[in-house]
């Protein structure tokens, strides 16, 4: 039925062209065609901020921030390998060059935590963050204050074994506090990008259709 109604005023449009005159005719063409190119122009534009938004949102929000925990994570698997080489070398030397590149990846660590904090786009990305502090703190407190006191001495009792068990435990659990803000922004990028390409297609949708619509008034007129 809705084409049929359709295709019948599309006929009394023509009906009613007929008694238009040519000149009537071209100037209501035009207007059309202005029309219709305007519309897709907006079109356009429309989704063209929309894609720049969803962009550098990306950019700005969701590439930068799993950049810069990156740099956290690769720091943090540093510390726990210098950590290794303190624990295993009997020689001062090569304990205190490993003790000095574990301090300078903690650094490291604690400075991309706090660039990471002016990127937080909601709650959920704030208790990630926080979360990720505690077990990374956590760890470095066990490592600095008694696991590697232990190791200068070169002590090997029941503690420092305990010491080794409890450490593998933290460390698991800050890979882990690590992971998830990093996997929050991997989500988040991809909604951005989906609701660009959604805003692309609706945007080539009504282009296509106001095209349409203009050529088939044109070609009823002429």
């Amino acid at each position: 039925r809705g084409d049929y109604f359709f295709e019948q005023q599309i006929k009394l449009l023509g009906k009613k062209m007929k008694k238009i005159s040519i000149a009537q005719r071209l100037m209501f063409m035009i207007a059309t065609s202005v029309i219709a190119l305007v519309l897709v122009g907006l079109i356009g534009l429309n989704v063209s901020d929309k894609q720049t938004e969803n962009i550098k949102m990306i950019h700005d929000n969701s590439l930068v921030s799993i950049v810069t925990l990156n740099h956290a994570r690769d720091a943090f698997l540093a510390v726990r390998i210098s950590a290794y080489q303190h624990l295993m070398a009997s020689d001062m030397t090569v304990k205190r060059d490993a003790e000095n590149k574990v301090n300078a990846n903690a650094s490291i660590i604690i400075k991309s935590l706090k660039e990471y904090e002016k990127l937080l786009t909601d709650d959920r990305d704030k208790q990630l963050l926080e979360a990720d502090i505690a077990r990374v703190s956590d760890y470095l407190d066990q490592l600095n204050n008694h696991l590697l006191p232990k190791s200068r001495k070169n002590e090997f009792d029941s503690e420092r074994t305990q010491l080794l068990s409890r450490m593998a435990v933290l460390s698991e659990r800050a890979e882990e506090g690590l992971d998830a803000p990093i996997e929050f922004n991997e989500k988040a990028a991809k909604s951005f990008l989906k609701t660009a390409l959604e805003t692309a297609s609706y945007g080539t949708t009504i282009s296509l259709l106001a095209i349409l619509a203009g050529a088939v008034i044109i070609a009823v007129v002429g």
